[in-house]
């Protein structure tokens, strides 16, 4: 005879909550905003404003990783080299696509926040 109580687990909060925050976690490191920029740049600070506005968005929580590039650091060459006079440039970067969105110059929330909604 077939005893469905011996396969029921029973649930807690704590097996609950486990799957919640892992499932969390998955989903804020599907995208990766990535800021270069460096130091003595004004348009690098209002960008990194922006993108702090961004960050502290209610409807953004969970839903991306930053990083902050400082291309003006030796480890970082490959990116002084490629942004030297573009700066601040930031990178919308997915697991699933090839190439990162990027946003030069000038950024603005309510764009950057349509393309993560994407």
């Amino acid at each position: 005879m077939f005893r469905s109580s011996a396969l029921i687990r029973p649930f807690t909060a704590s097996n609950h909550t486990a799957r919640w925050f892992s499932s969390t976690a998955f989903n804020s490191q599907k995208i990766t905003l990535t800021l270069f920029a460096k130091d003595g740049c004004s348009l690098c600070d209002k960008a990194k404003v922006v993108v702090e506005e961004v960050r502290d968005n209610e409807t953004m929580a969970n839903k991306f990783n930053l990083q902050y590039v400082d291309i003006t650091q030796p480890l970082n060459k490959q990116w002084w080299d490629a942004y030297c006079f573009d700066v601040p440039v930031l990178h919308v970067d997915r697991t699933n696509q090839e190439d990162p969105v990027k946003f030069m110059h000038y950024l603005n929330s309510e764009k950057i926040i349509e393309e993560i909604n994407k």
